[in-house]
């Protein structure tokens, strides 16, 4: 009896570790790139962005390419610097206005952004 509480309390514990949980992040937001190494996530006058985390295909999404959390990035400020490369997705978890949303996308042929749906 101990041994099986044992195990599932081991696997509780790994199936919350990760980048985030992404179930949480379903709302699908929208992104655009503003120049060769600046995506911006859309939004409106008085939006909010509050934290967003970075991740790619080129590892199976293991590592954070970049993440800001605790920050008041105020519209039109909501872009993010980054180097991206092509083919490799990329996915962009953020809360924007208290709502959490999440972006998948591809840089296309001509340097333009492709959103996955």
């Amino acid at each position: 009896m101990r041994n099986s509480f044992l195990i599932v309390a081991i696997i509780s514990i790994l199936t919350g570790c990760g980048l985030g949980d992404r179930m949480e992040f379903s709302t699908r937001g929208h992104a655009f790139l503003k120049g060769p190494d600046i995506v911006c996530l859309k939004s409106l006058p008085n939006d909010v962005l509050k934290y967003y985390l970075v991740s790619s295909s080129e590892d199976h999404y293991k590592t954070v390419l970049l993440v800001e959390n605790h920050i008041n990035k105020i519209y039109p400020n909501t872009c993010i610097n980054i180097k991206l490369k092509k083919n490799v997705s990329y996915d962009i978890m953020y809360i924007m206005n208290d709502e959490k949303l999440s972006v998948g996308f591809t840089l296309g042929n001509y340097n333009d952004l492709i959103e996955e749906k």
